[in-house]
């Protein structure tokens, strides 16, 4: 889909009579565009793109941002509202990856209607302000709080290894600082203290 920010390249290279019409008709499908897309925000089942929008109208600003010329600073804050849990839907503070997926529904939403991703540079990567704002969002999170196990293959391949070495030395002293639980019983030849 190209981008309705190319438009005037295409316009300046018609002829003047005819760009003049092309223009308006342009301008009543952007602001047509725009209306939809209010529309969409504010009744769609994403509640990212509905708590985006509803920020914009306190905001009095275009949740299409295309009134804002520097569309980072509002990315941030709204960022790290829903971070805190002002903006977020429980109203509580949430993890990192909620507050990405939350500037990803905007910006994926934005650059659907041909407009370009406020998040993103040309090149496609992510700002490099936003990107460190959420790098330490996650340095912030609390650790999971499930543990995940070692593999039992991890195990007993680290076993094998400490079983079959030949110093009798590391093989006592290895039995006597990890647990046998993970065995029905210690393998033969093996000092236990």
């Amino acid at each position: 889909m190209p981008t309705i920010g190319a438009s005037a390249a295409t316009l300046a290279a018609c002829d003047p009579t005819g760009a003049l019409d092309l223009a308006g008709e342009l301008s009543l499908i952007k602001k047509a565009a725009a209306k939809e897309v209010s529309a969409n925000i504010s009744c769609s089942q994403d509640t990212s793109c509905s708590i985006w929008a509803d920020f914009c109208r306190d905001l009095t600003c275009d949740p299409l941002l295309q009134d804002v010329a520097d569309p980072l600073p509002l990315l941030q804050i709204f960022a790290n509202r829903y971070r805190v849990g002002t903006l977020a839907p429980s109203h509580s503070p949430v993890k990192s990856r909620m507050v990405e997926a939350a500037l990803r529904a905007i910006g994926q939403t934005i650059a659907a209607l041909g407009y370009r991703d406020p998040r993103l540079h040309p090149s496609g990567k992510l700002d490099l302000h936003l990107h460190r704002q959420l790098q330490a969002y996650m340095k912030e999170d609390p650790p999971p709080t499930q543990v995940k196990p070692i593999p039992l293959t991890n195990n007993s391949s680290f076993s094998f290894t400490m079983l079959s070495n030949p110093r009798p030395q590391a093989k006592c002293h290895w039995t006597h600082d990890h647990p046998w639980f993970l065995f029905p019983s210690p393998p033969r030849g093996i000092c236990i203290h």
